[in-house]
């Protein structure tokens, strides 16, 4: 008896092992109608998608530890409806980089211990984090949303222990970063959040750091935030940015405009 297989089209894996099925993508999302699943095993290979569309990439058993060095552990460009789970990226210069991309899911994914950041975004639409983990980047931000990112769920996740803003979302020059909603979310640096001309929403969230909170202007693009049932302590720092600080909010802060 022959078997059919189903190739995922711009895939770059020394294995694929395919079945089908329907991944649970947020409602608000597009949801493909069929999906190739894909097992991730543990190595030092990257895993890198370029141009391919309705693709899970799920860890085994129960989660895959990438290791490597020098390039982005979790690769994602140019792609559409993809979903990886389980998956740890550790020891790359950036563990996951999203490019140009729409509806892409994370789901328990750890990047730790990269060069520079954990998470990188960029130019891309309707991106989930859903019980993400990113910490001890050598160089920068623990998840780093970039330039023009048009929604972007951050869901049950934890950030901490980065040299600069843990969570950073921002525009420059004629782009955009709106629709950016954080959920029950721990964010633990000494520079938690930064919002550069971005359009933010964060509610039941744990912020902490020396600066757990700052909203800033970017050249023709001002900040506008709504924070609510949040757990801050340090000094929230607002530079002509309208920021909703809920009285929902606890903890020990203070606002300082500059």
């Amino acid at each position: 008896m022959r078997t059919k297989t189903r190739r995922a089209r711009g895939i770059c894996l020394a294995t694929l092992a395919v079945l089908a099925c329907t991944p649970s993508f947020p409602a608000s999302f597009k949801k493909p109608p069929r999906s190739t699943i894909i097992p991730v095993t543990s190595g030092s290979s990257p895993i890198v998608l370029n141009g391919a569309s309705n693709v899970t990439l799920r860890g085994v058993p129960p989660m895959a530890v990438l290791r490597g060095g020098g390039t982005n552990g979790i690769d994602i460009r140019n792609c559409t409806n993809i979903r990886i789970e389980n998956v740890t990226a550790t020891g790359f210069f950036r563990g996951t980089f999203i490019q140009n991309s729409n509806n892409v899911e994370l789901v328990n994914v750890t990047a730790t211990r990269n060069q520079k950041q954990g998470f990188f975004v960029h130019d891309s639409r309707n991106t989930t984090f859903r019980r993400c983990e990113g910490s001890l980047t050598q160089g920068e931000h623990a998840l780093y949303l970039a330039e023009t990112i048009d929604g972007a769920l951050i869901e049950d996740c934890h950030f901490y222990g980065t040299p600069m803003s843990a969570l950073q979302a921002n525009s420059e020059g004629g782009s955009y970063a709106r629709n950016i909603v954080v959920r029950r979310t721990r964010v633990e640096s000494r520079y938690g959040c930064y919002f550069l001309g971005a359009d933010f929403r964060m509610e039941q969230c744990q912020v902490t750091g020396d600066r757990p909170i700052l909203c800033s202007n970017e050249p023709g693009r001002s900040s506008s935030g709504v924070v609510r049932d949040c757990l801050i302590n340090g000094r929230v720092f607002l530079q002509g940015s309208q920021l909703d600080l809920d009285a929902s909010n606890t903890g020990i802060f203070d606002i300082v405009r500059y």
